[in-house]
């Protein structure tokens, strides 16, 4: 994903990735949320999931609390999933998950191999977000 940003960020308007504001890091999501006190205005999440137990650990209460504590007010996070390697039962239940652990939560299908799961501890409005991120 890294390196598809950079390729097309002479596309785009505004590269994410050269926002002095934004720090990534490459780790295992709860590994690098273990290692930090400090809170995040958003966590992106990819998972390239290869069945439905490959990722399971990823998607319990506990992995959700972790992520919502460290979010700065309004912060998001974003987790990616691709259906075609998910049933119908393992997308319920992350549903299930999140909604118990997060106030606010939205589901896209931007792709139709592709869910994204936004959720929050405030009302999201991604769009008023994107302009916030735009416009530093």
């Amino acid at each position: 994903m890294i390196a598809a940003n950079r390729r097309i960020a002479p596309l785009r308007r505004h590269d994410p990735l050269s926002d002095p504001r934004v720090r990534l890091i490459i780790n295992d999501a709860r590994g690098a949320l273990s290692l930090t006190n400090k809170n995040m205005t958003s966590l992106f999440h990819s998972r390239h999931i290869h069945g439905p137990q490959a990722a399971s650990h990823l998607f319990t209460s506990e992995f959700f609390t972790q992520i919502k504590s460290h979010l700065n007010p309004g912060g998001i996070f974003v987790q990616w999933m691709t259906v075609n390697v998910v049933d119908e039962t393992l997308i319920k239940t992350l549903a299930a998950t999140v909604l118990d652990v997060f106030e606010y939560s939205r589901l896209y299908r931007p792709h139709p191999s592709t869910l994204l799961f936004l959720s929050s501890n405030e009302q999201i409005d991604p769009r008023g977000n994107l302009r916030g991120a735009a416009n530093p």
